[in-house]
């Protein structure tokens, strides 16, 4: 595959997980082009030195509009699809672990690939696929039919996918038609709830409706979650050697819900391999301190989560605007 790489993206707040993603990456796609897009400006070589990977940063992108607006839950993966270092590339969440070499689903031509669905890739979620299932997890259902008529999302329902990893053709979506959505669901804040989920399905499936984009749906996802943690256990074995990988099940696990924390209950095993294996690469580490050095790492994510749950995270609501008010010389 010609001028194809891999590009994952992370924030420093979650650029521990990352690690093993990127670790993941190169043991399964072998010397395949890697490049991670960083949300925040963080150091970052060490990691690039150690499994030769490009960096780029969302402060360095030339667009002021992606530079600025594209940034925190979600919306750094949009710019990809005007700044992407590669034609066509495979985009990864920092909560992903690539299981054997994905690009068997990625042969042939293609504007897009995407999940078969989450009806396919997570069918034991209650609801899943349904009306409830669609205003839960990607848009409002009623305002959908109100603000854009002509899109019939009743016929996609079962396709809809979480866009945590999926390939893409460079500039598949022109940038004026992003900008226009932009407006739009500023006028309408409540159409599309949920990060970046819901709106990327729709510009995905309105393009498909108009014959603009060509999309192949494949089983490129597992999800891991509470509602999979006793069905993944006996597929997905990490072995003496690392990962067992049987060709029927190369796949990219993304580890939504609970995040793949040493002590989180479900199933992380793969995330665990990975994690201590970039520990032992990066700071040479014995058998014997990964365990302690990867839950160490946790602690910022863990303080910042139970910071933002806590009665302080009001206070802290109102804080920042104030804050981000001064430092644009604006008013918030």
């Amino acid at each position: 595959m010609n001028d194809f790489g891999v590009v994952i993206c992370c924030c420093r707040f979650d650029f521990f997980l990352a690690k093993a993603c990127v670790a993941s990456v190169r043991r399964a796609m072998g010397d395949v082009p890697i490049t991670l897009f960083m949300d925040d400006d963080f150091d970052a070589t060490e990691l690039a030195e150690a499994y030769n990977l490009s960096l780029m940063r969302r402060s360095e992108l030339k667009d002021p509009f992606l530079r600025e607006h594209n940034r925190g839950w979600g919306l750094p993966k949009i710019s990809l699809f005007w700044v992407s270092p590669y034609e066509r590339y495979l985009y990864l969440d920092c909560d992903t672990i690539v299981w054997g070499d994905v690009r068997t689903h990625l042969q042939g031509d293609w504007d897009m690939v995407i999940d078969t669905g989450d009806a396919n890739s997570r069918p034991w979620t209650p609801d899943v696929g349904t009306k409830t299932w669609t205003n839960k997890e990607y848009f409002n259902t009623d305002l959908m039919e109100q603000v854009f008529p002509n899109f019939p999302w009743q016929k996609y329902q079962s396709a809809y996918f979480c866009t945590g990893c999926y390939a893409s053709r460079k500039n598949v979506f022109t940038l004026d038609e992003y900008k226009s959505l932009v407006e739009t669901m500023k006028l309408h804040p409540k159409l599309f709830p949920v990060g970046e989920m819901g709106f990327l399905n729709y510009m995905i499936f309105d393009a498909v409706e108009r014959g603009r984009l060509h999309v192949e749906r494949r089983p490129i996802t597992i999800m891991a979650h509470f509602d999979s943690a006793d069905r993944l256990p006996q597929r997905f074995v990490i072995g003496p050697d690392g990962p067992v990988v049987r060709p029927d099940d190369v796949t990219i696990l993304h580890f939504t819900d609970p995040k793949p924390m040493t002590s989180s209950t479900g199933f992380h095993a793969p995330f665990d391999y990975f994690r201590k294996q970039v520990v032992r690469r990066l700071g040479g580490i014995g058998r014997l301190w990964p365990g302690l050095y990867i839950r160490l790492q946790e602690l910022e994510w863990r303080l910042t989560i139970w910071w933002r749950r806590s009665r302080y995270a009001r206070f802290h609501g109102y804080v920042r605007p104030l804050l981000f008010w001064k430092r644009q010389g604006g008013r918030p």
